[in-house]
């Protein structure tokens, strides 16, 4: 399945992501710390197992966060970025390092939904990355609304303030600005904020024509 490049910078929503007090911090930049936790959600690690997952607790590279029906789980990295896992999502922390001021985070949702306040501490240097069956994004100093990834849809993105540049495998590319919606869907085509407006007006139209409006 094919791959896209998104380069983000959006505006944040829903559980709460302002960043955590230091004090919750994770141990190193190895691990990243489990703030919060509402509902069910679970960590498989490496030998394949569901274990729960409470608030305060720790997580590595190689950690599948999956969360249940109405369940949300939000995450503190060293580096002070913010990632809130929500319900009925499959998230794995593919790579997670930290060496020195240098902090990498690699997420890769395989499904649902997540929102993150990549805001690193001026101290660090920051590599954040998220991505999907169909696409990757990096992510410096932004806020991600929503990032979603379905395997019917593909990976959906809302930005709400700041900018984004999207680009597929083709070469094919896209600017945004706030309130744009921008996609890559499952086979990586890439649909623009132009063309998703004009595919709500043209419904939009439709819908009025056959109510006779």
């Amino acid at each position: 399945m094919s791959r896209s490049r998104i380069l983000i910078a959006l505006a944040a929503g829903g559980l709460a992501l302002a960043g955590p007090a230091a004090a919750q911090a994770p141990s190193d930049g190895s691990h990243a710390r489990v703030v919060a936790v509402n509902g069910d959600v679970n960590a498989k690690t490496g030998d394949g197992a569901l274990a729960p997952v409470a608030q305060g607790s720790e997580v590595a590279r190689g950690s599948e966060l999956h969360t249940g029906i109405d369940s949300e789980a939000k995450l503190q990295f060293a580096d002070g970025s913010v990632m809130v896992v929500r319900e009925m999502s499959q998230v794995l922390i593919a790579d997670l390092l930290g060496e020195g001021s240098r902090q990498t985070i690699a997420i890769s949702v395989k499904l649902g939904e997540l929102d993150a306040q990549v805001n690193p501490q001026k101290t660090f240097q920051s590599d954040f990355k998220v991505t999907t069956p169909t696409a990757t994004a990096s992510v410096r100093g932004t806020q991600i609304r929503r990032l979603s990834y379905h395997p019917a849809r593909g990976t959906s993105l809302f930005l709400a303030s700041g900018s984004l540049l999207l680009t597929n495998n083709n070469g094919g590319s896209t600017a945004t600005s706030p309130g744009d919606t921008a996609s890559v869907d499952g086979e990586g085509t890439l649909v623009t904020p132009a063309e998703t407006i004009a595919g709500v007006l043209a419904r939009a139209k439709a819908s009025t024509l056959k109510s006779g409006w």
